[in-house]
């Protein structure tokens, strides 16, 4: 088994009129994929990073540009969704863990897979260690940035908004945690918080089912008629 620290950096809509909408709010469009391999014993084993070129946000939002110093020349050069997500599925081990910081990534991930018609099912756990950071390091439910983390636990770090980079720096929090009672108490956590959501009385307002003609698939709405293709 093998761990893989996943970092994306992605693209925004100029307005949130020119999102898309469907069959996936897509908050962002990945821009740069970049991850790290390691063992159980967390010792690196490889890296990937990868530009890709977006279809729906085309220009660089001026401020994404400016954090990630990726502009449009550089993605003219990167690599269809599609045939990005082959490279990096073909790389990352049959039997591995996502690690990212934050949850942000892995959202970004599932709904422009989701607009692509693409299929999650190849995805395997993803557990995000800002939160098990914040239980094990920090002792207080206040999300760390990561280089605030990294000084904390005294880990020096790389420029941050480049995806690798990012990767790299979330990696170097690891040997700093007990990763496998993190992973164990997260999993714990996560079935309460679907409990506990169950177990809500619904608002005013809310729909016991998604509208017709559309289904609900984990965190985002999809076509009753949806195929999952790879």
């Amino acid at each position: 088994m093998h761990y893989i620290v996943l970092d994306l950096e992605w693209n925004q809509p100029y307005t949130p009129k020119a999102a898309v909408k469907r069959p996936a709010h897509l908050r962002g469009e990945i821009i740069q994929i970049g991850a790290v391999k390691l063992d159980r014993q967390l010792h690196q084993l490889d890296t990937f990073k990868m530009l890709v070129k977006p279809k729906y946000y085309r220009r660089m939002h001026k401020r994404v540009s400016r954090l990630t110093r990726i502009t449009d020349e550089d993605l003219q050069y990167g690599f269809p969704f599609r045939q990005a997500v082959a490279f990096f599925r073909a790389w990352c081990s049959p039997q591995s863990v996502f690690l990212t910081w934050g949850d942000n990534d892995a959202e970004i991930l599932r709904a422009e897979l989701a607009v692509y018609a693409l299929s999650a099912a190849w995805l395997p756990e993803i557990y995000d260690i800002q939160r098990i950071f914040g239980r094990q390091v920090a002792k207080e439910r206040r999300q760390y940035s990561l280089p605030h983390a990294l000084a904390l636990i005294g880990e020096s770090a790389y420029p941050t908004h480049d995806a690798l980079y990012d990767a790299i720096n979330a990696a170097r929090v690891l040997p700093h945690l007990d990763l496998e009672r993190g992973i164990a108490e997260y999993k714990e956590s996560q079935k309460e918080e679907f409990r506990e959501m169950q177990e809500r009385e619904p608002l005013e307002g809310d729909t016991e089912a998604p509208a017709e003609g559309w289904e609900s698939s984990g965190t985002v709405l999809l076509p009753a008629n949806f195929i999952r293709t790879v």
